[in-house]
């Protein structure tokens, strides 16, 4: 297994806002609603998106609309939680609705991209930020489909001004790291993820980034340190998926299957306990240990 296969730091195309108030500013996006109880479950929900804590963004997406259903920029983040066709009507419900010429240009881009058009998102995007150049949200937006077009530099700037304009929560490190990953400057990503070690609940989403840097640069029993510590910090019955693959993966680096397939085995028997194979049954899981004896007999 080559080196290059290693390098599985993945970051998701996530859709992430801008400002935080009714109106915020020449320089920021305006975002409008009638209801400051929707707002505020509104900011929760981009919260909970920066904090990666996915499974809390419904809810406070379902409060903000009930307190305010003509929401705009609620309606265009609950659509980064459906799939197409549904979210593209979503999406078109969210520029009907929107008050301001900016609100309405963001959802636009937002489609664009649902639709496949990375290229012209982007370009629509940059537009924006001409008007609205200290957009975080737009910035953060932007930054990512850069990545996933591979403009790393471009994605690289994007990130350090969103950095510059608030750098309180963990996913702006993670995708600032995640670029200089990319750029193989490992000692850069470290020093990004550690700067985040103090934010409030990202220690085990630090240890484990950390985990994976080690993995890539060869250092296995130090990767499964920071592994061990990301997954002791969960419940008994929680299946993270990098905690534990990622020390799986760090024993297969050096040839030993034995203890590897015990971790996988640890895993799935959380999986199982936890309903998780209820929604998505572990077939993945049992196909990983397939391919584990098939490549060390």
């Amino acid at each position: 297994m080559s080196k290059a296969a290693r390098h599985f730091l993945a970051v998701g195309l996530l859709l992430l806002v801008g400002s935080s108030g009714l109106f915020a500013g020449d320089k920021k996006l305006p975002i409008t609603t009638s209801s400051k109880e929707a707002l505020e479950h509104y900011q929760n929900a981009r919260k909970a998106l920066e904090e990666t804590n996915f499974q809390a963004i419904g809810g406070h997406l379902q409060n903000a609309l009930k307190a305010d259903p003509n929401f705009a920029f609620a309606l265009m983040l609950q659509s980064a939680t459906q799939q197409n066709p549904q979210a593209l009507e979503t999406l078109k419900k969210a520029h009907e609705l929107a008050k301001t010429d900016g609100e309405k240009r963001y959802i636009a881009a937002t489609m664009t991209y649902r639709q496949g058009d990375i290229p012209g998102a982007i370009e629509q995007l940059e537009q924006l930020l001409q008007d609205y150049p200290e957009d975080r949200g737009t910035l953060m937006f932007i930054g990512q489909l850069y990545q996933a077009v591979n403009r790393i530099d471009d994605a690289e700037k994007s990130f350090v001004k969103a950095y510059k304009l608030d750098n309180s929560t963990f996913r702006v490190h993670q995708l600032l790291s995640a670029v200089h990953t990319t750029k193989g400057n490992t000692d850069k990503a470290r020093k990004i993820l550690k700067k985040a070690e103090k934010i409030e609940g990202a220690e085990q989403a630090v240890l484990t980034g950390l985990g994976t840097l080690e993995l890539m640069d060869d250092n296995y029993a130090s990767a499964r340190k920071y592994y061990q510590k990301a997954a002791s910090m969960v419940d008994r019955d929680a299946s993270p998926f990098l905690p534990f693959f990622g020390q799986a993966w760090s024993y297969l680096y050096e040839g030993k299957p034995e203890p590897a397939l015990e971790i996988v085995d640890e895993f799935m028997a959380r999986y199982n306990r936890n309903g998780s194979a209820q929604g998505f049954p572990p077939v993945w899981i049992w196909n990983h240990k397939g391919r584990i004896h098939m490549e060390f007999g």
